[in-house]
């Protein structure tokens, strides 16, 4: 099986870029396989498909640009609240209740956020819709994109010592298409437990 060694280098740096950014950076694609991705990446440089080093460079670029775009994306649309469909329907006091999280909280919301998949397509919007401080919101988004670039593709790597290139691909494969599957339907679940309750 050799779907993903197909591409170039150069073309899985860029796939891999574009997924962060889009998962990180846009709320319609929250269900990117985002950590399952990066943990891949380091199972390919292992088995010398790509490199480590680039590999964390370009997700933490990507996280990063992604974050700034959920970020401007949200407070757009908080500035257009009258016009936006989005945040019309939502109470002001919710609002308002976010914009007060994100002043006590919002600086280790955006660093831990990476960790959790939806919440961290989620994150950046809110950050911006509640006007948290654009240089903190920065500067823990560089940090927390940071950490995740290196720490999940690194278990990857550690792990990609016990498989060979074909299992690397299967097990990659794999788990993308489960993560895609799996986030959407913990959405819907969630907000029909929520509905009930």
């Amino acid at each position: 099986m050799n779907t993903l060694t197909t591409f170039s280098e150069p073309i899985i740096y860029l796939i891999a870029f574009a997924i962060i950014f889009f998962e990180t950076g846009i709320l319609t694609f929250f269900f990117l396989p985002g950590d399952t991705l990066l943990f891949s990446l380091g199972i390919f440089a292992q088995q010398g498909v790509i490199s480590i080093k680039l590999a964390i460079l370009a997700v933490c670029v990507a996280g990063i640009a992604g974050n700034i775009l959920g970020y401007y994306l949200g407070s757009f649309v908080r500035n257009k609240r009258d016009s936006s469909n989005l945040l019309q329907k939502v109470p002001e006091k919710y609002i308002l209740k976010t914009e007060v999280y994100y002043k006590k909280y919002g600086s280790l919301t955006i660093l831990f956020a990476r960790f959790v998949p939806i919440v961290r397509t989620i994150a950046p919007f809110l950050a911006g819709v509640s006007y948290m401080n654009y240089k903190k919101y920065f500067s823990f988004s560089v940090i927390g994109a940071f950490l995740w670039a290196i720490a999940v593709p690194t278990f990857g790597y550690i792990f990609g010592k016990y498989v060979t290139l074909a299992h690397a691909e299967t097990i990659a494969i794999g788990l993308m298409v489960l993560a895609s599957v799996l986030t959407p339907a913990i959405v819907y679940l969630s907000k029909r437990y929520l509905k009930k309750g």
